[in-house]
C-alpha cells in the first residue's frame, strides 16, 4: 500500500461482524461484532477522526491505539476459525461445540502467540482460547470467509493466514509444524476442488460450462465497511484484500506453484 500511499494517510482495521452469502445478491448478517481501526504510524487522532465518520447507529467502530496487536489479535481468530470450518464446511458454531478442534486450535493459538512475541506483541495463549471460543458461539450461525471460499470453489487466503505464521516462525526460527499442515490442508481441499471443476470443463477449454440463462450478478456491497479503510481481511503481513491480488513468490511455501488469490468478494467476512 505504501507504493501508492503514504504511510501517514494508511489506516487499518479489524471487525468481527460476519456475513454468509446465501444466493447470488442475498447477504445474511450472521452476526455482529467490534470495528476497530488505527494507524501503523501511531497517529491516533486520524484513526479517532475516522472512526467518528464511519460510526452509525446500526454499526460503531472504534479507534485502536496499538494497531500492531490488532491485528495480531484477529489474525488468532482467523487462524482457527477459517481453516478449521472450512475442511468441514460447518458454521463457526463447530469449533466451539468440538472438544478435538478446540485441542487443534490449542496447538495452533500455543504456535502463534511464541511468534507474536518473538515479533515484540505479547499474548496470554489461554486468553486468546477464551476470546476465540467466545466469538464462535457468537456467531455460531456464520461461515468463515475460508468456508465460503473452499464451498464456491474458490482459492483461498490461507497463505496470507496461517501461511502468515509459518513465515515469520522461520524467520524467527520458531517451529510452526501445526500452521504448516493447515497449509498444506486447505491446499489439498482447494486443488480437489479445481480437479472437481475441471472434470466439468468443456473439453479443450478449461472453462467451466455456464447454466443456460445465467447471469453474473452485481457483487453485494455492504454501505457500511465499503470504504478506504479496510475493515474485513486480517491485513497484517498481507491479505488477499491489500497485499496480493496475485502471489507473490515469497508469498507461498516452498515447493508449491502462486496462484492467483480470489478477490472477488465484497461483502466482510472475517
Amino acid at each position: 500500500m505504501q507504493r501508492y500511499v503514504p504511510a501517514e494517510r494508511i489506516l487499518l482495521g479489524t471487525t468481527r461482524h460476519n456475513c454468509v452469502t446465501r444466493a447470488p445478491g442475498v447477504v445474511y448478517h450472521s452476526g455482529a461484532g467490534e470495528t476497530q481501526i488505527g494507524s501503523p504510524t501511531g497517529d491516533f487522532a486520524m484513526a479517532e477522526a475516522t472512526a467518528a465518520v464511519l460510526s452509525s447507529d446500526a454499526s460503531a467502530v472504534v479507534a485502536c491505539p496499538d494497531v500492531k496487536r490488532l491485528l495480531w489479535a484477529k489474525l488468532m481468530l482467523n487462524m482457527t476459525v477459517n481453516p478449521m470450518t472450512a475442511l468441514r464446511f460447518h458454521p463457526s458454531g463447530f469449533v466451539g461445540e468440538n472438544p478435538h478442534a478446540q485441542s487443534i486450535i490449542r496447538m495452533l493459538v500455543a504456535e502463534a502467540v511464541a511468534v507474536a512475541a518473538a515479533d515484540g506483541v505479547t499474548f496470554d495463549a489461554e486468553a486468546v482460547i477464551s476470546s476465540i471460543m467466545q466469538s464462535a458461539r457468537a456467531l455460531a450461525t456464520g461461515r468463515a470467509s475460508m468456508c465460503q471460499d473452499i464451498r464456491a470453489g474458490r482459492r483461498t487466503e490461507i497463505d496470507f493466514i496461517n501461511g502468515s505464521v509459518v513465515r515469520l516462525g522461520r524467520q524467527y526460527g520458531i517451529p510452526t509444524p501445526c500452521h504448516e499442515l493447515m497449509v498444506d490442508l486447505i491446499h489439498a481441499r482447494e486443488d480437489r476442488n479445481d480437479t472437481e471443476k475441471s472434470r466439468m470443463s468443456f473439453p479443450g477449454t478449461g472453462q467451466a460450462p455456464m447454466r443456460q440463462g445465467a447471469i453474473t450478478p452485481a457483487p453485494a456491497v455492504c454501505p457500511v465497511f465499503s470504504c478506504a479503510v479496510r475493515a474485513c481481511g486480517t491485513g497484517l503481513y498481507g491479505s488477499k484484500h491489500t497485499a496480493g491480488r496475485k502471489r507473490r513468490e515469497n508469498d507461498v511455501p516452498p515447493n508449491r506453484s502462486a496462484v492467483p488469490c480470489s478477490i472477488e468478494k465484497t461483502h466482510n467476512n472475517y
